[in-house]
């Protein structure tokens, strides 16, 4: 009777185990959301320093003359990774092509044939099928993914499987169950690099400008999360806020920091100490 008692025990724990887990894990990643947010909230409801106030902060520099910046340390960085993310861009968007071209080409000139299954393991999606077929007597081989369920089940019994080729290379060839690459699908992950790509260089272009030509002035740091948050005064006299989500050093609200900005569009600006450019 006991034994009965604490194996229902047992099995109550883990009825509840399951949805506890969720629970918690859904907890951890959301929790990490909710502070973000609210510290977004609470430098965004910051009052703007007083005007008075950021023109103590001394000293503040005169309009610097254009300049040739080079690249540092963070800047090399960004340039490998975009370089990187650029050439697996490349490849990806090559072999997604060819796999497109191929694809059109197997629904214009495709030749279905039967062929001897050689092997076939699981795999993640279906099973993989090595298999062997003959045109006009010469033998091929070849391999794919089959994860329709009736088509494994009759290679697994019949150890035969219908292929699908090209007539004038039969050398191409795959299961004729395996379906076209959907053209959204395709596309998403090059367009996605691509997109990744643009912004690394775009950043690095902007941070070239303000290294070049912007104004160097004096700010105050308002808020450390998760961003450096900080307000200055722009050439008409008005105070701007700028962000910056990287910083050389601790920086702590209330602390002088130095600011780069355009003259002419002040929103514009980054920290010097944030800089992929150095003068």
């Amino acid at each position: 009777m006991q034994n009965e008692i604490r194996v229902d025990s047992l099995t109550q724990s883990g009825t509840y185990l399951a949805p506890f887990l969720i629970v918690a894990a859904a907890f951890l990643l959301i929790a990490p959301l909710i502070l973000r947010l609210r510290a977004i909230l609470k430098i965004k409801n910051t009052p703007l320093t007083p005007s008075d106030v950021l023109r103590r902060q001394e000293p503040q520099p005169e309009l610097m003359e254009p300049r040739r910046p080079r690249l540092i340390g963070g800047g090399y960085g960004v340039m490998i990774v975009a370089g990187a993310m650029g050439i697996v861009c490349a490849g990806v968007t090559y072999a997604t092509l060819h796999k497109f071209k191929v694809d059109q080409r197997f629904a214009k000139e495709g030749q279905t044939i039967t062929g001897t299954v050689l092997s076939a393991s699981a795999a993640r999606h279906g099973h993989t099928v090595r298999y062997e077929f003959r045109v006009e007597g010469q033998p091929y081989q070849g391999s794919g993914n089959v994860s329709k369920l009736r088509s494994w089940t009759n290679a697994r019994k019949s150890k035969e499987i219908e292929i699908s080729y090209l007539a004038a290379d039969p050398a191409i060839n795959r299961p004729a169950d395996a379906t076209n690459l959907p053209l959204l699908i395709g596309l998403a992950p090059p367009l996605f690099l691509a997109l990744t790509v643009f912004m690394l260089l775009s950043e690095l272009r902007g941070n070239f400008v303000l290294a070049a030509i912007g104004r160097l002035t004096n700010g105050i740091v308002v808020g450390v999360r998760p961003w450096v948050s900080y307000d200055f005064l722009n050439d008409q006299g008005v105070v701007t806020r700028g962000k910056s989500s990287v910083l050389s050093g601790n920086a702590v609200v209330g602390s002088s920091v130095e600011v780069l900005y355009l003259p002419d569009n002040p929103e514009r600006n980054s920290l010097r100490q944030s800089m992929y450019w150095q003068t």
